[in-house]
């Protein structure tokens, strides 16, 4: 009987075990802070506040033009990518097309800039940029910080940034290894266990 005690309580602690190394990183259910006044607000926010390296960290952004003004002149909207040893950014330009404007891309200060002669109030404003992480030698814990502003003859400058944190790939392959290995006590286990029973 104290066999069969000491059985359980390994197989418990090896099915608990065996789930942490599910991690899910799920899109940001929290509200968006806002920037700006009544009648302009900017916001990046990320879509995964955490991602494996290898994937893209990915970031919403939003222009809202509202209020009883009708049009904002000379506007720019400037975004500022995390690129590091660890991230690049390799996304077609056109599927960031704003207000049918495509943004241009400064590789030397990795910035991501629109130029809008006129943007009409009472639309918003919408689109989702990528960020490459590199798989293999980004630290576990890097942090991607993306900064956005915008600004026009009749709005000085606002801003917003959205961080998302990098999980290393090898910190995951280690927690695999070890819930298979866990896994194969486990059936060996069960199996032992069984036999245990039926005696």
């Amino acid at each position: 009987m104290r066999v069969k005690k000491i059985l359980f309580l390994i197989l418990t602690t090896l099915i608990v075990f065996s789930s942490f190394h599910q991690v899910s990183f799920v899109h940001s259910e929290e509200g968006s802070s806002y920037v700006g006044d009544l009648n302009v607000n900017i916001d990046i926010s990320p879509f995964r506040e955490a991602v494996y390296a290898g994937q893209d960290a990915l970031y919403h952004l939003t222009l809202k033009v509202t209020g009883s003004r009708t049009e904002y002149t000379d506007a720019t909207i400037i975004v500022e990518l995390p690129i590091t040893d660890y991230s690049d950014f390799t996304q077609n330009l056109t599927e960031l097309t704003i207000n049918g404007q495509t943004p241009t891309y400064n590789e030397t200060n990795h910035q991501l800039i629109y130029q809008f002669d006129s943007l009409q109030s009472g639309r918003s404003y919408e689109t989702m940029l990528k960020v490459n992480t590199i798989n293999g030698v980004t630290p576990n814990g890097t942090t991607l910080t993306t900064l956005t502003s915008f600004e026009a003859n009749e709005q000085s400058v606002i801003s917003d940034e959205a961080t998302v944190s990098v999980q290393s790939s090898l910190l995951l392959l280690k927690f695999q290894s070890l819930s298979l290995f866990s896994l194969s006590i486990l059936e060996r286990l069960m199996r032992f266990w069984t036999k245990v029973s039926v005696k």
